[in-house]
């Protein structure tokens, strides 16, 4: 039998139903705002916008029709379409005022209340009056400027000439220079197109311009190894070629004309050292032993490369910003024109250095990448850190957990183990090494299952490798020598015993030297050795790990006490330092170096 339909259920029903659709209506005409819409929505229904700015009003909604905008008053706000269905609207804001702006689809519409307020401004004033320009009387004389928001934001400051005039975060205004004129800007910190300047003129306004001097490698002004006597004062080095140097306007101007290709990188360079009135972009003196920012401008005619401060920038034919790090000593800006081992690649090129700033900066710590080791010695790295890796060191550890030596590689290459003094089957682990002051080499990689490496081959013979400075000491148990190319230098190693030759080595104290890693030693380790220099041909002197020796005739038995670093374990100098004499002992032949640990 049929049931019954009841009246009051189908009441209840439709209650429901009307009510449902009341709230949904609400909900879809009024999206917040003093705006609304009718089937479409924007990302915005009501703005305020600064006179003369302009504001992007965008239809979030899908449209089948193009988009019509409209402004109820355009002599307050004009309004443009664009875009695919001009769903993108672009409001511009004419005159203080209110207007609504109507984005209309179809039937479907949606509206936008725009209030056009008074721009922000900024007003510099000194001694509470508002000025534009100031003068300065002379070099290290100061003014100090105050700058407010019309809307209490924070205010940022700078100089467009920093060699010129200075100033710090809270408007002090210092002389550099003693005459220019430089604009001072007064930076609102939260959109800098607001902004006002000041001039500061200093003395006669007319900008400090020299001539740069030239140094040479002799101790004259301009040797970087001496002291600069004229802090301040920007000065070169250059030894053999044609360089032209002028400081004005803030600006140092370098012309290379007839710098030979290929000159040795420190023919030319440029050093300028901090005085008291460098400081930071947060006003701040520069302070020994604090990491910066160093960030500058380099316009040049050519492409090439520069070292800054010991940092290799290269740079692009045009106007580069540079980027370099600085550990603060003495010098606070150091340019070689060219890379050391390179050579000097920038020739008959003009350059212009300028907007020199230094920002205090946090070291970046790296991370240990990971690797494995596959068929034929094959190291796979891979490396999170995304910059400042200059290389890589794979450390090899016995059975017993004894670090017995470490390896330069490079990712996808073969590992060398050719002198790896011992054989067996090593427990490898790898660091990342930092390419400059900026970075901290990353800590050792964890454990993982393909990190071994096997050593099977004979060691008892090998030739001296050469190099730069420092060059293969990672690799622990070999001898490598630094020689200058005019010096005749050749060695050998057999059974531990290092015999080397030289000849023509009239050269400088430096021209020659022999580095040692002993094996089985970690940084920190202390320990002696006796090390035995046997056939030397003429009494002489030599610098053995900073401390000069002198030679006897044939053998000599030196007592060396040792802590271990990270670099050679002994280094043989054949000459005296500081004293910077010529080589004394000549002309050696089968040279007998080796040492015992006692």
């Amino acid at each position: 039998m049929m049931k019954k339909f009841k009246l009051g259920k189908l009441f209840t029903a439709v209650c429901a139903l009307l009510a449902f659709v009341l709230v949904f209506s609400f909900a879809a005409c009024d999206t917040g705002g003093e705006g609304g819409s009718n089937g479409l929505t924007l990302n915005s229904y009501s703005l305020s916008i600064d006179v003369g700015k302009s504001n992007p009003l965008l239809v979030t909604s899908t449209v089948t029709e193009d988009v019509i905008w409209t402004s109820s008053d355009e002599s307050k706000v004009t309004v443009s379409g664009s875009g695919m269905g001009n769903r993108a609207g672009t409001v511009q804001a004419v005159a203080i005022g209110t207007a609504t702006i109507t984005a209309k689809s179809g039937d479907k519409f949606a509206t936008c209340t725009v209030t056009v307020v008074e721009a922000e401004t900024i007003t510099v004033t000194k001694d509470g009056s508002a000025v534009t320009s100031v003068s300065l009387s002379g070099k290290d004389s100061t003014v100090q400027l105050a700058a407010k928001s019309s809307r209490d934001h924070a205010i940022s400051w700078e100089s467009d000439k920093p060699l010129i005039a200075e100033v710090s975060e809270n408007g002090l205004v210092t002389a550099v220079a003693s005459s220019g004129t430089a604009v001072i800007t007064a930076k609102c910190a939260q959109h800098s197109d607001v902004l006002k300047t000041v001039t500061v003129v200093i003395g006669s306004g007319a900008d400090a311009s020299y001539e740069i001097k030239q140094g040479d490698e002799n101790g004259q002004f301009g040797n970087p190894y001496n002291s600069n006597a004229n802090p301040g004062v920007w000065i070169y080095w250059n030894q053999y070629n044609n360089v032209i140097a002028t400081y004005e306007e803030g600006v140092v101007n370098i012309e290379t004309t007839g710098v030979n290709e290929g000159a040795l990188w420190y023919n030319v360079q440029l050093f300028y050292t901090a005085t008291a009135n460098d400081k930071d972009v947060a006003g701040n003196a520069l302070t020994g032993g604090t990491l910066y920012e160093l960030t500058f401008d380099m316009e040049t005619s050519m492409a090439g490369h520069i070292t800054v401060n010991g940092y290799v920038v290269e740079l692009q034919e045009g106007l580069n910003h540079c980027t370099a790090y600085y550990e603060h000593k003495a010098t606070a800006f150091s340019m070689q024109l060219g890379v050391e081992g390179v050579g000097c690649d920038i020739t008959n090129a003009t350059l212009k250095l300028s907007n020199i700033k230094w920002k205090v900066s946090e070291p970046i710590q790296l991370v240990a990448p990971t690797f494995s080791i596959g068929a034929n010695n094959v190291i796979t790295i891979t490396d999170p850190n995304d910059k400042g890796v200059g290389s890589y060191t794979l450390n090899l550890y016995n059975d017993s957990g004894v670090r017995v030596g470490g390896i330069v590689v490079k990712n996808n290459q073969t590992v060398n183990t050719d002198r790896i003094t011992e054989n067996g089957t090593y427990t490898a682990q790898i660091i990342a090494n930092a390419a400059n002051a900026n970075y901290i080499t990353s800590p050792e990689s964890n454990v993982t299952s393909n990190n071994s490496i096997v050593v099977n081959h004979e060691h008892s013979v090998y030739d001296i490798i050469s190099g730069g400075a420092g060059s293969a000491l990672a690799e622990a148990g070999t001898w490598a020598y630094w020689t200058e190319s005019w010096v005749k230098f050749s060695g050998s190693v057999t059974d531990g015993v290092a015999k080397v030759t030289f000849s023509n080595n009239s050269g400088n104290w430096y021209d020659t030297q022999l580095f040692y890693k002993i094996p089985n030693k970690n940084a920190g380790d202390a320990y002696s050795v006796k090390l035995h220099i046997n056939n030397v041909p003429n009494a002489g002197r030599v610098t053995i790990n900073g401390q000069v020796i002198t030679l006897a005739k044939d053998d000599n038995v030196i007592d060396l006490n040792i802590k271990e670093t990270d670099g050679a374990s002994i280094t043989i100098i054949f000459g005296v330092d500081p004293e910077h004499k010529k080589q004394e002992i000549q002309a050696a032949e089968n040279l007998e170096i080796f040492f015992e640990l006692v």
